[in-house]
């Protein structure tokens, strides 16, 4: 007489744990592949690099002197000049894919300089100064920063 030491039930349970051991399995090496990608990173401002403005809203910049951007890596200081004035803040950027060169940035304008100079240069100013806290991430070569609202290029700059 043959017995089965088996019963259905037991082999469904039995199958039931290898198909989900399998699958953590299978889980467990796709993380470890993502894992082993490019890590995040955060760009590599130098100190005192000046970055020159050379676009408004992907449009070529029309008026001189251009507005210039500083990063301070060491405080998280930026500060530049406008066409009239000066301005300070702070920023934070924050890790980001360096296949893309994408990279989440938050700026906080704290002040600007108040000289008087000619009314079409203090309205360059004033949108200028309006654009730099909407930038959402940036883009960043070492020769060039584009700055974001979302997806939409808001300002553009060039090494200096």
């Amino acid at each position: 007489m043959h017995r089965n030491f088996l019963s259905t039930d037991s082999v469904k349970n039995i199958l039931t744990v290898l198909m989900s051991l399998t699958f953590l399995l299978f889980v467990a090496c796709a993380g470890s592949q993502k894992a082993d990608s490019t890590p995040l990173e955060i760009p590599a401002f130098d100190k005192g690099e000046v970055w020159q403005l050379v676009a408004i809203n992907g449009k070529p910049l029309t008026y001189h002197p251009a507005p210039t951007l500083v990063f301070n890596p060491e405080t998280g200081l930026i500060h530049g000049t406008m066409a009239c004035n000066t301005y300070f803040g702070l920023y934070s950027c924050h890790p980001g894919d360096p296949k893309t060169a994408r990279y989440p940035i938050k700026i906080t304008l704290q002040g600007s300089g108040t000289l008087t100079c000619h009314e079409a240069l203090i309205n360059a100013d004033n949108r200028y100064y309006a654009l730099l806290p909407k930038t959402t991430h940036l883009a960043y070569s070492p020769t060039s920063i584009t700055l974001y609202q979302q997806n939409k290029e808001i300002l553009r700059y060039e090494l200096r």
